[in-house]
């Protein structure tokens, strides 16, 4: 009785552990190893004996940005966003980005400089998809950046804070996800001080 017990009770083991394997695509997964696909470039190749192959080649090793290119990414995304902005409106940026952002994400901050209309607004760019973080109006845009595993599944978000609003001041906090994946939230109001006309 007790070997026809422990029969059955390896029989379900072996059969637990092999269907685990197979819903993991034949292997077991490990959480350290786990690593975000970055960029993913697909090559064609022509050949007389095997025609057109697809190759996808994975890389995490994206070409750095320079101020020039990020300025004309940026500014074809601020018109494909307002088609009423004035052709001679100017966005000049200085970069943002720390080591930590550009090894964790493999993205590239920037900040538009004072000389804009649009002075303090920040952006992301990451696989030269651009996209504006936080909000310039009435404070000086973001004033803090870190990058973290939120979920805890081996996969870094950039939580950012800023400051907006004009007599009423808004503390909002926000979370890239990735490209075209931003959540924002209100944390705080606070109504500003205004100096009395008036004196005593």
């Amino acid at each position: 009785m007790r070997r026809k017990i422990y029969c059955l009770i390896q029989f379900f083991l072996i059969t637990w552990f092999l269907v685990s394997c197979t819903n993991n695509g034949g292997s077991i997964p490990n959480k350290k190893d786990s690593k975000p696909i970055e960029s993913v470039k697909e090559i064609k190749t022509n050949s007389a004996d095997n025609g057109t192959k697809n190759i996808v080649e994975i890389s995490n090793d994206e070409k750095k940005l320079s101020i020039s290119e990020a300025e004309k990414l940026v500014r074809e995304y601020i018109f494909k966003q307002n088609s009423e902005m004035k052709p001679e409106a100017i966005f000049p940026l200085r970069e943002t980005t720390t080591k930590e952002i550009y090894d964790k994400l493999h993205a590239q901050t920037f900040k538009v400089k004072e000389e804009s209309h649009m002075a303090n607004q920040d952006y992301i760019i990451k696989g030269r998809v651009v996209n504006s973080l936080g909000s310039y109006w009435g404070g000086f845009g973001i004033d803090d950046m870190k990058v973290v595993d939120l979920n805890n599944d081996g996969r870094n978000e950039l939580v950012y804070h800023y400051w907006t609003g004009s007599g009423i001041s808004r503390s909002i906090e926000g979370v890239y996800y990735g490209p075209n994946n931003i959540k924002e939230k209100l944390l705080n109001i606070i109504p500003k001080m205004k100096e009395s006309i008036y004196n005593d």
